[in-house]
């Protein structure tokens, strides 16, 4: 795997993890 195949995936992960935090906190913020 090189550097920059890397860095997309990680890219993608952060995004996921992002929206994922987002979804939650505005879930648990509507009750």
């Amino acid at each position: 795997m090189n550097l920059a195949e890397f860095a997309i995936r990680n890219r993608i992960v952060t995004l996921v993890l992002t929206f994922v935090l987002l979804g939650g906190g505005l879930a648990s913020y509507q009750g």
